[in-house]
């Protein structure tokens, strides 16, 4: 019963519009060393196209992706927005 139930909202929410990912990319995830990357190359995104609709300069951009640098919380925040995940999707912890 429980299943059921539970289905039932997981299939409201893509009903709603939330976003599903393929399992391939999820298997990704778990095995890049850049989730920004990964996410970037789902969404089709250019190091350049990310960093301009950021507003972070593509030099810094390919160091945060490379992990170089780490990226403040407000660099991660604009990154986050831009590829539409949640900060913490791209923060592995």
């Amino acid at each position: 019963m429980m299943d059921t139930i539970t289905a039932g909202e997981v299939m409201a929410r893509i009903e709603a519009g939330e976003e599903t990912w393929p399992a391939e990319l999820v298997y990704e995830l778990f095995e890049t060393d850049s989730r920004i990357r990964t996410f970037r190359t789902y969404r089709k995104m250019t190091v350049s196209e990310l960093a301009d609709a950021a507003g972070i300069s593509q030099s810094c951009m390919a160091q945060i992706e490379t992990g170089e640098k780490p990226g403040s919380v407000d660099e991660l925040k604009r990154i986050s927005a831009v590829l539409k995940v949640d900060l913490d999707d791209l923060v592995v912890g």
